[in-house]
């Protein structure tokens, strides 16, 4: 994937681009170098060359006109590399030349030429590896070894802890060791940062008509928000003409990486909702708990940089279909009950039995012993063999004045009648009124259980009368 190619001269000579092109410049224009090239190189009667000096010391002779037109090449491209950058390298001394007969012609070649003024600055370049993506360089290290363990490392990586996972560069990614100018030199964990979160740089935007701040934003990838601190822009406002920085990141390097992915998708289930007209309003039992089920997915998954590209699905099964929810509801109509004044007090003093299941009493009103009660019982317990989960329902007609949980009494619900009395219901499984809800004599209010302090299954049951707890068998 990483394609390293071994120091040649030509490579060389590139990584010090910069620095030749300043140099050779000042050597002599190109036009007129040609000119005096195709005269030197007629001259039949000795052998003359084109000496190059730096700094008093020669370097190179030029022979031929062909050495010249490749030295001529690589500055076009060296040119159009590096004109746009607008960086100059200073202090280095310009090379004389002059026209010198040679007796016996020691001639280098163009890559020759543009090395050996390269060495002479010895300040300005160091030998390096350069990093090149699609044939633009990137950066460049002083280690090769740390740079290719640094990309193995990112490809792993890139594998997102699947090991059957393929990973690639996008890019042509090609390593050159060679000579390389001192700016370009950075550390491995500097290059590490480059390609992974990428080279930040502003760009100005000058505003169109039928532009807005999330289209600008849209059409460059970034957030609105980051465009609108940048520039201080006040309610997100832009107008035709206004010119904005965009603050953008460049990604020399990208790194692609498919990978099978299974995913567990939830399939909603349905609520059936069934009248139920033996019920009075209000009332409603879950027949049957929802529970959705569970399809798998396999789809082909493209990451590029670990950012999700592209998804396509291979293939889906439903592991388990949806079981429906089934609610029943009460429709049955309650009677209005009467003004107080109207229910005579032999009306309202008397109570059906609250547990049809059973009549047996476990523990009487007032009773006391020394183990588990040591106060008067405020109640009576009903409870028999198998009344776990059996009905539990009003003694009267009322309104339910409280319906949920507290102290000893776990769940529990207690209906407020017409006469200044009241009934409590305790030690519930399940609650089936809330408060402020009107009910019915024989009206199914709650399960039994064993919520709160409760040795066992059984329903606590106990009259109020103007706040003060009476003995219920006087009121059935």
């Amino acid at each position: 994937m990483i394609k390293k190619e071994m120091v040649r001269e030509d490579k060389k000579v590139l990584t010090g681009k910069k620095l030749f092109l300043k140099l050779f410049r000042k050597i002599i224009p190109l036009s007129g170098l040609f000119i005096f090239a195709s005269t030197v190189f007629r001259l039949n009667t000795r052998t003359y060359g084109l000496v190059l000096y730096y700094e008093g010391k020669e370097i190179a002779t030029v022979e031929n006109e062909e050495t010249i037109e490749k030295a001529s090449h690589m500055m076009k491209q060296i040119d159009s590399s590096y004109e746009s950058s607008g960086e100059i390298i200073q202090n280095i001394a310009a090379p004389k030349y002059e026209l010198k007969a040679i007796d016996q012609p020691v001639c280098g070649s163009a890559s020759e030429i543009k090395n050996k003024i390269i060495s002479e600055a010895k300040s300005e370049v160091v030998n390096a590896v350069g990093i090149y993506s699609d044939g633009k360089l990137v950066s460049a290290a002083s280690d090769i070894n740390e740079v290719e363990t640094l990309l193995d490392s990112l490809l792993d990586d890139a594998k997102l802890g699947d090991d059957n996972a393929v990973v690639k560069f996008v890019e042509n990614i090609e390593l050159v060791s060679g000579l390389y100018s001192v700016n370009e030199v950075t550390t491995v964990d500097n290059l590490k940062n480059i390609i992974l979160e990428g080279i930040t740089s502003q760009i100005e935007y000058e505003v169109k008509d039928g532009d807005t701040l999330e289209s600008i934003a849209m059409d460059f990838d970034v957030s609105a928000e980051s465009v609108a601190i940048l520039n201080n822009l006040k309610n997100n406002e832009v107008a035709v003409g206004d010119k904005l920085l965009i603050e953008i990141v460049d990604f020399p390097i990208h790194i692609e990486t498919q990978k099978l992915e299974e995913k567990h998708i939830d399939i909603p289930f349905e609520t059936i909702r069934e009248n139920d007209d033996t019920q009075y309003e209000g009332w409603q039992h879950k027949d049957v708990e929802g529970k959705n089920g569970i399809q798998v997915t396999l789809n082909q998954v493209t990451y590029i940089n670990k950012r999700l590209a592209e998804q396509k699905e291979i293939s889906s099964e439903i592991l388990s279909k949806p079981v429906n929810e089934h609610i029943y509801f009460g429709t049955k109509k309650r009677e209005v009950l009467p003004p107080k004044s109207e229910i005579s007090e032999k009306q309202s003093g008397k109570f059906i039995w609250p547990v049809p299941y059973t009549h047996n009493i476990t523990s009487k009103f007032g009773d006391v012993d020394g183990a588990f009660r040591a106060k008067p019982h405020t109640g009576i317990d009903i409870s028999s063999s198998g009344i776990h989960g059996q009905d539990i329902v009003a003694a009267s007609d009322g309104v339910v004045e409280v319906a949920g949980s507290g102290s000893g009494y776990g769940n529990f619900v207690k209906i407020s009648h017409n006469n200044e009395t009241s009934t409590l219901y305790a030690h519930c499984e399940y609650l089936y009124v809330k408060s402020g809800q009107k009910v019915s004599a024989g009206q199914k209010i709650a399960s039994v259980g064993r919520t709160g302090n409760s040795t066992g299954y059984h329903t606590h049951f106990e009259v109020i009368v103007k706040g003060k707890r009476q003995n219920p068998l006087n009121y059935f």
